[in-house]
């Protein structure tokens, strides 16, 4: 079913809903009320580094696999010393504090989005006990995860009309893979329509027609959980066979992920890609009896979003356990 909140007598928009609608849009950002990571440098807005883009390839294919410095250096072929410092001059922390991080982070949202048990969480992301998982856990977030999870259920605003508008007709579909070229960007999610007027760019500058591409955005972080500045996008075309065997940064292939997702078609303010994954986690995931699975959420593009701006429309798929 699609749904559009820009035009129609029963349409949603911001003049209609008015306060109502700001505090409803608040309502993915609303739980956080814990401490923030200690601060450290800003990763790139853009990330240009073909060294960089492969290393976190490796690093965020499997979260459950720890990342070893030597290993990681040895296969980009540097030292353990001169890795280290470069991985952290751009990427603003060293491999050791980003790994860490992303998968406390993704760890935290399974933990406050779904009833997954705490030591299963801490598996999925590459922790042998679930004491070594606390400790962690407790030092960058400075609660235990039975006490954050008992606090974000505690705090959660309950949803409004507009999500339960959002996830009406959302379906449970298994997505085929399919080959993508992409590139990372960071930023808060205001700052995705700039992204792909970036990636546009890139595109043209590297020859590529714009004509008749399928985009595809990836979402990686829960907004509540992680910095606006870390906050990891990919703008991404699916493979439409250019011919590029050797693609060079700031692009790289990327596998959009087979898998199982709730899907929602929406048309409107950008913004409502969030809202409607917070409906997805708080309405929909709850009432099919499903899990938040594993992989990215993807948002598939209808309209060239480097044209369309801050409006979209879109087909929202989150990750589901089955």
């Amino acid at each position: 079913m699609h749904k559009s909140f820009e035009s129609g007598p029963d349409a949603f928009s911001y003049e209609r809903l008015g306060e109502t609608f700001v505090e409803e849009r608040q309502a993915w950002h609303a739980w956080t009320r814990w401490q923030s990571e200690p601060a450290a440098g800003v990763p790139p807005e853009a990330v240009e580094d073909g060294f960089l883009l492969a290393v976190l390839g490796r690093i965020e294919t499997d979260l459950s696999v720890v990342t070893d410095l030597d290993t990681v250096a040895r296969q980009a072929g540097l030292s353990p010393f001169h890795f280290h410092r470069r991985f952290a001059e751009t990427m603003g922390e060293t491999l050791g504090a980003y790994t860490r991080r992303i998968r406390l982070e993704h760890a935290a949202t399974i933990i406050c989005r779904t009833s997954t048990g705490i030591l299963d969480a801490a598996l999925r992301t590459g922790y042998n006990s679930q004491p070594a998982f606390t400790r962690a856990f407790s030092r960058r977030f400075g609660m235990t995860p039975s006490r954050m999870r008992a606090m974000v259920l505690a705090s959660t605003p309950a949803p409004r009309r507009l999500h339960h508008d959002l996830v009406e007709g959302t379906a449970a579909v298994r997505q085929p893979a399919a080959r993508l070229i992409a590139m990372r960007f960071h930023g808060g999610l205001d700052l995705i329509p700039y992204h792909w007027r970036r990636f546009a760019r890139a595109l043209q500058a590297a020859g590529v027609s714009l004509d008749g591409l399928s985009p595809v955005g990836i979402l990686y972080d829960d907004p509540a959980l992680t910095g606006p500045e870390r906050m990891r996008y990919d703008c991404a075309i699916i493979d439409p066979g250019l011919g590029l065997p050797a693609l060079r940064a700031p692009f790289r292939r990327l596998d959009m992920r087979e898998g199982f997702f709730a899907s929602l078609d929406l048309a409107g303010p950008q913004h409502l890609i969030a809202e409607a994954i917070f409906g997805v986690c708080v309405i929909w995931l709850p009432r099919a009896r499903r899990g938040f699975g594993e992989t990215p959420a993807y948002v598939i593009y209808r309209a060239p979003p480097w044209e369309t701006g801050h409006q979209v429309a879109v087909t929202v798929r989150v990750p589901t356990d089955r």
